[in-house]
């Protein structure tokens, strides 16, 4: 009797824990995002239309609503050995009318003259999903890992904000200022104070950068962009603003390289420290130091880029690029009192790490 009863509550268990999506199939309807893709989504469609990218393997999918209202696809993955295999992920309604927005709206958020959001959308209901599509041998229920981040915004919707940090290195020819900076000494030299000469080394140092990064279109990016060096020598302090247009040279889910071009300003700060003493004692026993010498100033430019972006993530994305920097010369003013001019250009390579929102 016992072990009966221990059966019946087993069985109940396995009841509650087992996917909706395994009862009652017949009657789950096919869900159309758009006339677009219709019933089945492939893989091309899928490319073309930016879709389901955290799926890796992908082959093909359909979207189904169960009688409870809630929203699955199944999807057909194809192994590197080119056996397919099926599985199921559940989504959200409200994610499922982002994708069905952005299939039937594509090539305008592609150009940038359209906003998410602005027109609402419905998802298309069909028949019973045996009525478009048959089950295919082999057909299993997991749960992947991804389908708890569903409604992640896909990196390919526009506008988007992203913060990012990365290390870049350049070859800025910043020798145009070494003769102020020796005007600045000699300065205190022709005042009767004595000072030590410092020879300066302008190599540009790596640099620490924080950037903000507006995607407003899959060619068009506004970026501002502020670095600090590594090193304390020379305290090289920098902030551009630029405008970008790239031209994608192919794209696939997670590599996408690019080359652009854009206009660029620039701004700099340098800051030599010096901590030595520039007179005779005073009456009062000390002395007078000069604690560091500064120069800044900035312009604008051109700007020829080239990188990839590996994007593990909807939500993230690594970027390696090299820039070309064409500018004229920027003035630069050296403790205030001198000028020198600098060639703020040049080659710049880093590395950068996006979160987007």
């Amino acid at each position: 009797m016992k072990s009966k009863m221990f059966l019946k509550i087993v069985f109940g268990l396995v009841l509650l824990v087992t996917p909706a999506s395994l009862f009652a199939q017949d009657s789950d309807k096919v869900v159309i995002l758009s006339p677009r893709v219709g019933a089945r989504i492939d893989a091309a469609e899928r490319e073309r239309f930016h879709l389901f990218e955290q799926i890796k393997d992908f082959g093909g999918a359909a979207v189904f609503q169960t009688p409870q209202k809630s929203y699955y696809a199944k999807v057909v993955l194809i192994g590197a050995d080119g056996k397919a295999r099926d599985t199921t992920v559940q989504y959200q309604e409200s994610y499922l009318l982002t994708l069905a927005e952005q299939i039937d709206h594509f090539e305008d958020l592609e150009k940038g003259i359209y906003r998410m959001g602005q027109q609402p959308e419905t998802l298309k209901v069909v028949g019973p999903q045996a009525e478009v599509v048959t089950k295919p041998p082999g057909q299993q229920f997991d749960l992947l890992p991804f389908a708890l981040k569903t409604d992640e915004t896909p990196f390919g919707i526009f506008p988007q904000l992203g913060v990012g940090v990365g290390i870049s290195t350049s070859a800025v020819d910043l020798g145009g200022i070494a003769p102020a900076f020796d005007a600045v000494e000699e300065n205190y030299r022709k005042q009767g104070y004595t000072i030590n000469h410092h020879s300066l080394n302008l190599d540009p140092p790596m640099q620490l950068r924080y950037s903000l990064t507006l995607r407003l279109s899959r060619s068009f990016t506004l970026l501002v962009d502020a670095g600090k060096s590594l090193q304390t020598e020379v305290d090289l302090k920098t902030v551009s603003a630029s405008a970008l247009y790239y031209f994608r040279v192919f794209e696939q889910r997670w590599f996408r390289p690019y080359a652009g071009v854009g206009i660029v300003f620039s701004h700099f700060s340098l800051e030599k420290k010096y901590g030595d003493r520039i007179s005779p004692v005073r009456s009062f026993g000390d002395y007078d130091y000069l604690e560091s010498i500064s120069a800044e100033g900035g312009n604008t430019g051109f700007m020829l880029a080239a990188g990839t972006d590996l994007v593990p993530s909807p939500s993230g994305a690594i970027s390696v690029y090299l820039n070309y920097i064409a500018s004229s010369t920027a003035e630069a003013t050296v403790s205030g009192i001198q000028h020198a001019s600098v060639k703020f250009g040049g080659l710049v390579a880093g590395a950068r790490l996006s979160i987007y929102f």
